[in-house]
């Protein structure tokens, strides 16, 4: 049996002989520093403590620290400094990668002599297939096969995504044979197989993070070579001379701190070695003509609302569960924790170097504990692995070894992008960054750079898959509608940049024009409310949402970081923005979020207000009569003073839009209104030139005046051509909220039947795309016809998620009658008479003046149905009791008896 060697650099270790070449010449090592390399070499890079070198070096004997600090600096006065790591407190490890070999010799330092190399023993390759992979198992098989004579290719990305790792991997599969046993093994071993064909002379890998100067770059790789040139006098045409017959693959790992060095050395060797090629890590391209890059991004996440073995299965996850068994090797991802590790996982962009950072904290805190630190990320994640790279052994480390490679515009640009909190379009960023007497071309170029840089990443965003408010992850096309191109600051860097920018003392200016830009995008935005389409109008914005949050918190003086209630100048941008940003709030149906800002605001309306900003906020209040929770007395009253405004200030889209609300809410208002003379003045301030979208709020409230007077045909008909209309223009959003009005105008006839075939597909639609939870009416319109019909088993089957769909809406008792109907038609009669007592309440709590028309229908057919079921008494005596549950109890006995009807 042939005994293994080890290679590294231009070193050739032999422990059946007890040797060390160096280009194939023995050198003098003493007995004790050879035990205590060969020790370090077999962990190849893991750490070996001191408590076993000593018995390895001094077997049985005791000595002092001192004897084994003498073998180490002596090993790197022979070896170089960068050969041995000291890992403090735990030990030391060997900083080279390792070829483990069957008797070979060093090919780099034999074929420099002219002599014939053999592929397996290159020297600097990573050792077998490389470190494991998880989750990259495609992006090596792309690398693979990128990996061609003659080409550069630089996998580019932020620090700790798993560059180095890649490359390495790659390097191992082209140095020797890999094992394959993923989904994508095929392609990998074609790719290796082709990558060991086209470089017969192996691999080498030169780490260039300790290396501080570009002009370097050509002599440490020629000593990692192993070249018998002197270091100071060789430059990047002489390498190339030297290695110019080989068939190479040459590794360059981390250059983003030397680009004009080893750039200079790649342009050399690919015009000069074609028959080599180059593998560069990088934070950004090297920027040369021909050059491959493949970006890496974080590792997939897990879909939302995933079951807890699709979070465990995907990639981020894994990875996490992986490390975290590293020390805990009961750890699973199960039931218990799968969303906490999804969130976590999502937290942190998929990062891998920062899910091993909260990997080394879960075994103490739990899953969830990390991720409810996570606010506190810098402080959280600083235990890196000890036989890591120093500047990848905490968060902070990471950080500032990116920030270090900034100019001072890029730095300055940098910090102030951490006052947004998701993703952002360049020209909100131009103005955010760009502070007193900066050149905004400066600035650009600085974006630029940082996008380089992996800094900042570009992203495509559309509709969430979750609907509007999620994760904004899905990837469309189309030019200024979802899936625009936009950027977006790595989560793990934000809070380094706040730092930066608290420390420079710019974080109020920044947070005040961060503020101005976002009240800039709803402000343009409000001119196109009357002439576009709602949904594709809803979601150009939805990626401003967190924006908009950010911009409110600083402006009412809650930021975390940032004191000064009160300050004139927040609560002018407040009052902007909470007006401004009212419409949106209305037609995302985001009406608790917008209740918490109007009822904040509110206090600083008076008579110094300016007419537009007051007109704006009573307009935003006035727009919560669509929330079936909202008080509908204080919402019309809101309507006739923004109605007011509006006419003051000619605006008269704004007062015809008031007057819509006043005409629709007539009977939800005390003392009801008169319909005819709104919808009389709605009729002047109309223009010859507006389309049936500018004018959908009069035709809405001719609509809803049928059903007052109690004529469903015309009511059917009327809100039928609107839906009509809505489908001709492409309103997605029109067309929703008036198949809702033809659903219960057949339910009013007596066509519940018919209501629900019209709304299944719709609702069917809504899921598919993700809007079902946003658009509740239309599941409960669904629900509430389905019990019209009868027909049980489907209104069972959808039960529940109807259910959590009022709940999430805040809206239980939206077809309270209706709920409380089918559980007296299911057997539950008693319970079904409690429920009626909670809708009995239902307009007192809402502050309406009574049952709506379909509520009141229901409670008429339920009652009947109560009369033949208990006696009156009874009733009356359960009815009462209800009449005292709140929602969450409703809420809880309808979800037992979702159980419990058969």
């Amino acid at each position: 049996m042939t005994t293994p060697e080890y290679c590294f650099g231009s070193f050739v270790l032999r422990p059946a002989t007890r040797e060390l070449l160096a280009d194939g010449q023995a050198q003098r090592v003493g007995a004790r520093a050879f035990d205590v390399l060969l020790a370090l070499v077999e962990r190849n890079g893991g750490i070996a403590s001191r408590d076993e070198l000593f018995e390895r070096a001094w077997p049985g004997r005791v000595v002092i620290d001192d004897n084994l600090k003498v073998q180490v600096m002596g090993l790197r006065r022979l070896l170089g400094a960068e050969a041995i790591v000291t890992v403090p407190g735990h030990g030391y490890r060997f900083g080279w990668p390792v070829l483990k070999g069957e008797g070979a010799a060093s090919p780099i330092a034999g074929a420099a002599a002219g002599a014939g190399a053999t592929h397996a023993s290159a020297p600097g390759a990573a050792t077998g297939p490389g470190p494991a992979l998880i989750g990259r198992e495609a992006d090596l098989a792309e690398l693979l096969t990128l990996l061609q004579p003659g080409r550069l290719v630089t996998v580019a990305g932020s620090g700790g995504v798993g560059k180095t790792r890649l490359a390495l991997a790659a390097a191992g599969a082209a140095a020797g044979p890999v094992g394959l046993a993923d989904a994508s093994g095929a392609s990998r071993a074609a790719g290796a197989a082709r990558a060991r064909s086209a470089f017969a002379d192996g691999v080498t890998v030169v780490e260039l993070a300790p290396v501080s100067e570009p002009r370097l770059v050509s002599a440490v790789v020629a000593r990692r070579l192993g070249l018998p040139i002197e270091v100071d006098g060789l430059d990047a045409a002489g390498l190339a001379r030297a290695i110019g017959p080989l068939s190479l693959l040459l590794v360059l790992d981390n250059c983003e701190h030397l680009l004009a060095g080893a750039a200079d050395l790649a342009e050399t060797l690919l015009a000069q070695a074609p028959r080599c090629a180059l593998l560069a890590t990088s934070q950004e391209p090297l920027n040369l003509r021909g050059e491959v890059v493949l970006r890496l991004g974080g590792l997939a996440l897990p879909p939302a609302d995933a079951p807890a073995t699709d979070v465990a299965a995907s990639p981020a996850v894994a990875l996490l569960a992986e490390r975290v068994r590293a020390q805990d090797r009961g750890f699973v991802v199960d039931e218990r924790n799968a969303a906490a590790a999804a969130s976590l996982a999502r937290r942190l962009d998929g990062i891998p170097l920062a899910l091993e950072w909260a990997a080394a904290r879960v075994p103490l805190l739990g899953v969830q504990g990390v991720l409810e630190r996570l606010d506190e990320q810098l402080r959280l994640l600083n235990r890196g692995a000890h036989d890591a790279p120093t500047r990848q052994q905490t968060l902070r480390a990471a950080l500032q070894w990116s920030h270090a490679l900034l100019d001072t515009t890029q730095k300055a640009v940098f910090r102030r992008l951490g006052v947004f909190a998701d993703s952002f379009t360049l020209d909100t960023a131009e103005v955010v960054c760009t502070g007193d007497g900066d050149d905004p071309w400066d600035v650009l170029d600085a974006l630029q750079a940082l996008v380089d840089k992996s800094l900042v990443d570009v992203v495509r965003v559309g509709r969430p898959g979750g609907g509007p408010g999620g994760r904004l992850a899905e990837v469309l096309d189309g030019e200024g509608q979802p899936g625009e191109r936009r950027l977006r600051l790595l989560v793990t860097a934000r809070e380094f940049a706040l730092e930066r920018l608290a420390e420079a003392g710019e974080a109020e200016a920044t947070r005040a024009r961060h503020a101005d830009a976002v009240l800039a995008i709803f402000e343009s935005s409000l001119a196109h409310i009357p002439s576009s389409p709602l949904l594709p109008w809803l979601e150009r914005l939805w990626p401003e949402l967190p924006e908009v949050r950010a911009a409110l918190r600083w402006a009412g003086g809650t930021h975390p970081a940032h004191g000064g209630e009160g300050d004139p100048a927040r609560l002018v941008a407040l009052v902007s923005l909470v007006g401004a940003i009212g419409p949106f709030w209305n037609i995302a149906g985001l009406n608790r979020e917008a209740q918490r800002w109007l009822e904040r605001v509110r206090p600083l309306i008076d008579e110094r207000t300016p007419q537009r900003h007051a007109a704006r906020y009573w307009q935003a209040l006035a727009l919560r009569a669509v929330d079936p929770l909202a008080p509908a007395v204080e919402a019309v009253a809101a309507a006739q003073r923004a109605a007011a405004l509006y006419r003051e200030l000619g605006d008269d889209f704004g007062e015809y839009r008031m007057l819509g609300v006043q005409a629709v809410q007539v009977k939800r208002s005390a003392p009801p209104l008169d319909p005819a003379p709104l919808v009389a003045r709605m009729r002047e301030l109309e223009r010859p030139e507006w389309n049936a979208t500018w004018r959908s709020a009069r035709l809405r409230a001719e609509g809803i005046a049928f059903s007052n007077a109690g004529d469903w045909r015309r009511y059917r008909d009327h809100f039928a051509a609107d839906l009509a209309r809505a489908r001709e223009a492409g309103d997605d959003l029109h067309a929703w909220s008036a198949h809702i009005n033809v659903a219960v105008a057949d339910i009013a006839l007596g066509r519940p039947a018919q209501a629900a075939a019209d709304l299944q597909p719709v609702v069917d639609r809504l899921r598919e795309r993700g809007y079902l939870r946003w658009q509740w009416r239309c599941a409960a319109v669904l629900m509430a016809a389905w019990i019209e019909a009868s027909d049980w088993a489907r209104a069972r089957a959808a039960m529940r998620e109807t259910l959590s769909l009022l709940g999430m809406a805040g809206a239980t008792d939206f077809i309270g009658d209706h709920l409380a109907w089918w559980a007296t038609a299911n057997g539950a009669a008693e319970e079904g008479a409690r429920l009626l007592g909670w809708c009995d309440e239902a307009p007192s709590r809402r502050k309406t003046a009574g049952r709506a028309d379909h509520d009141a229908h229901a409670c008429r057919q339920h009652e009947a149905l109560l009369a033949r079921a208990l006696p009156a008494e009874r009733v009356a005596e359960l009815r009462a009791s209800g009449r005292a549950w709140g929602d969450e109890r409703a809420m809880q006995c309808l979800l037992g008896l979702v159980g419990q009807v058969g």
